[in-house]
């Protein structure tokens, strides 16, 4: 199948457009953006639940898991969830994702960020998607509304492994990346002073 078919599936599956970035491919979905949430998962799904209800805006990011049962999922499928069941127009973002479906969990989501790698999987994929979330759907469903004070949020952010455990991994791994550039811009200014510049990367 074409990538243009491809897109014609998402799009009717209800995933917005398709945007290109720097670096990587992104489904994007209308509206503007003040919330991201990562499957991967960075931040505790209470955290976001409760910041909707503070008014704030947040950002969220687990391997070993079948793609329906990994938490970085769940965590995006009740946060969307949440948000379109009590109304809020927060765009919710899926990212960081570590096979084609875990992105296939969340077709529907407001914004999903996919790498040129997966989007090249789906493109050679035949079959139908469907769509998993849909504000609709989530409009019907039986969710407590949250009531936050400090206490509450605690206890909550406590029990949420997200919020600890997968925030410190998230945290460890973008330092990790941002030290290997610093090392390769480094290497390529003192080549770049030295009159003698080569590819990044070059050994």
């Amino acid at each position: 199948m074409s990538r243009t078919g491809l897109f014609a599936r998402i799009a009717a599956a209800g995933l917005g457009t398709v945007a290109f970035a720097a670096g990587c491919n992104a489904i994007v979905g209308n509206g503007d953006i003040d919330f991201a949430t990562d499957s991967g998962g960075t931040d505790a799904t209470t955290a976001l639940e409760a910041s909707a209800e503070s008014g704030a805006t947040q950002e969220t990011q687990d391997a070993g898991y079948d793609a329906p049962e990994d938490p970085g999922v769940q965590s995006v499928q009740r946060v969307y969830n949440y948000f379109k069941r009590f109304g809020y127009k927060t765009q919710v973002m899926g990212a960081s994702f570590r096979n084609t479906g875990e992105i296939i969990e969340l077709a529907g989501c407001d914004l999903l960020t996919i790498s040129p790698h997966y989007l090249e999987e789906l493109d050679a994929t035949e079959g139908t998607l469907e769509r998993k979330l849909d504000p609709a759907k989530a409009q019907s469903m039986q969710i407590e509304k949250l009531t936050i004070d400090k206490a509450t949020f605690d206890k909550m952010h406590a029990a949420d492994r997200m919020a600890h455990d997968k925030l410190k991994e998230g945290i460890e791994g973008f330092s990790k990346a941002l030290e290997q550039l610093e090392q390769l811009l480094a290497k390529r200014l003192s080549e770049l002073e030295a009159g003698s510049p080569k590819p990044v990367g070059a050994h």
